[in-house]
């Protein structure tokens, strides 16, 4: 019982850590595309 119990954990683990993950690369491939924008500024304002 306790074997199955701890063969279970690691399943929602794996899921919960993929959402996350792709939730956090959606954000930062959101992000990526408006720093892109922001440090283009940023160059031609230093020259």
């Amino acid at each position: 019982m306790l074997k199955s119990r701890f063969s279970f954990i690691p399943c929602g683990y794996y899921f919960v850590a993929f959402y996350l993950y792709f939730e956090i690369f959606t954000v930062a491939a959101r992000w990526v595309k408006f720093d892109s924008n922001l440090s283009r500024v940023k160059f031609e304002a230093l020259g």
